[in-house]
């Protein structure tokens, strides 16, 4: 056999240190980009309470205002039967249902129909308090509208004071958004919906927003983005790259785990135990 002439090995040395060369620039690209995303997560983790707090106020704002309500009829027994049946426990819907009942009501056939009106009247008013938490138009969904709240307003500020100091770690969109908020006055916002209501009340529930709202869009845009990078495929995507990394670092540890778990799947697919 042929000895290896000295050329091979100086061509081969050179692969080797072009390879090794290669292995750690694309490394370093990995551990950049990987710090780049642990330091935008962390800047939208820093405002992403304040901003869902912002979008979900209305929300639990119509929920205190529901849960304050009355039922009202004409007829003082069924107003005060229904208020009792949806004051009570679940169990006592269920199987003490007699407790609603006037104890005027004698007959078994008025009875049940005096308890199915309430169990209509109580589901009716309970249909229309749950209309009436869910349907909030745009207007009322923008924070410009509840800035009157100290809370709202100042996570408002937190968040805006937070994107400006960090404003590199945001996407262009949400950039754009704090551009266009920091020199608006959230009063003008408000006129322009405004002006959109006076020709329909329920102008935006038949047509688009044709004017700039950022800061409904800014915090719309972090917990949209937030979500998005912290979820589930990502985050798998990110495990998988940090195992390539080790794998480069420790060949033989990663080569050992790989066959160790093809075996274990391989057994069990078969049923060996």
């Amino acid at each position: 056999m042929a000895g290896i002439s000295y050329e091979f090995k100086v061509d081969l040395a050179i692969i080797i240190s072009l390879f090794s060369i290669l292995l750690t620039v694309a490394l370093s690209i990995l551990q950049n980009r990987a710090k780049r995303r642990s330091e935008r997560i962390r800047a939208y983790e820093a405002v992403y309470e304040d901003a869902s707090f912002i979008l979900e106020f209305p929300f639990h704002k119509r929920s205190s205002i529901a849960k304050a309500q009355l039922y009202y009829n004409d007829d003082p027994e069924l107003q005060a039967a229904v208020r009792a049946f949806r004051d009570s426990h679940w169990m006592s819907q269920m199987w003490g249902r007699s407790e609603f009942i006037p104890s005027r009501i004698k007959g078994e056939h008025e009875r049940f129909e005096f308890l199915k009106r309430v169990m209509e009247e109580a589901t009716k008013f309970d249909q229309e308090l749950f209309s009436f938490r869910i349907s909030i138009t745009l207007p009322d969904r923008s924070p410009v509208y509840h800035l009157n709240n100290p809370e709202v307003a100042e996570r408002l500020t937190r968040v805006m004071r937070h994107v400006g100091r960090n404003l590199s770690l945001f996407s262009k969109h949400l950039r754009q958004y704090w551009e266009q908020a920091k020199f608006k006055d959230p009063q003008d916002v408000k006129d322009l919906y405004e002006q959109c209501l006076k020709v329909c009340s329920d102008f935006f529930q038949h047509n688009p927003r044709e004017f700039d709202d950022p800061f409904y869009d800014l915090l719309e845009g972090i917990r949209r983005e937030y979500r998005s990078l912290i979820g589930r495929k990502s985050e798998a995507i990110r495990l998988k790259l940090r195992l390539y990394q080790y794998g480069i670092r420790h060949p033989f540890w990663y080569f050992r785990v790989r066959k160790m778990s093809k075996e274990f799947v391989r057994k069990t697919r078969r049923g060996i135990p």
